[in-house]
């Protein structure tokens, strides 16, 4: 599969969102898990949400405060000026994820012009 190049705006969105890294970082240590990133950073931001201490939130409740995050984020910056945004989440099964190899859960949250951060959450054993 051939990935498009990013646009200009495209560009300039993704590494406005690589700045937000810390503060992903740090809601995401509130919930009690580590948050990894990988990938090459072309188009997407591959993140990976590691449960690390012994009591963590759900991975939906992860979510939806990285979400949070991601909206408040981005209307204080420079992308959100004249252009809106659609609160964007992609969860394809009728249990609001999208299942991964050995058992990651994955979720969509759009930033602008293509880009995304693409997070795989590994579940809490219980």
């Amino acid at each position: 599969m051939i990935k498009q190049k990013l646009s200009v705006e495209g560009q300039v969105a993704l590494q406005v969102a690589l700045g937000w890294l810390p503060w992903l970082r740090a809601v995401s240590e509130m919930h009690g898990y580590a948050l990894c990133e990988h990938g090459s950073k072309n188009r997407d931001i591959d993140l990976v949400a590691v449960p690390w201490v012994r009591t963590v939130s759900q991975p939906a409740e992860l979510v939806l405060a990285l979400g949070s995050c991601v909206d408040t984020l981005f209307a204080r910056s420079v992308l959100s000026e004249d252009f809106y945004r659609p609160y964007f989440r992609q969860w394809p099964l009728s249990d609001g994820t999208c299942g991964k190899p050995h058992g990651r859960l994955g979720w969509i949250i759009n930033v602008r012009d293509g880009v995304y951060f693409d997070l795989a959450v590994i579940p809490p054993i219980v």
